[in-house]
């Protein structure tokens, strides 16, 4: 972020920059890098092999997905993860046991 700051973005437009350059999976990217209808077609079909992954994954694969994803989030603070980690392993649980 200091690189953008240096050049004389604010904070908030550094921020921005770096997440133009880091979205690779969004359509709007799909379609400046390819146009709209192919940029559509390839948007889709990467999603659908995302989504085929995502379901092939084992339910422990998925929860840990999933915890490391709320884990990486600066959103939350450290009880609340705690509480949601808790949720998580006890739905999980009972989930196995059915």
């Amino acid at each position: 972020m200091k690189y953008w700051i240096n050049l004389g973005l604010s904070v908030e437009e550094a921020k921005e920059q770096i997440r133009k350059i880091q979205d690779k999976r969004s359509l709007p990217y799909f379609i400046e890098k390819y146009g709209k209808d192919e940029g559509i077609k390839k948007f889709n079909e990467t999603i659908k092999k995302w989504i085929t992954s995502l379901n092939n994954k084992s339910e422990e694969e998925k929860l840990d997905i999933l915890i490391r994803k709320t884990k990486r989030s600066k959103r939350y603070s450290n009880v609340s993860i705690k509480l949601f980690d808790g949720v998580l392993i006890e739905r999980y649980k009972f989930n196995c046991r059915i």
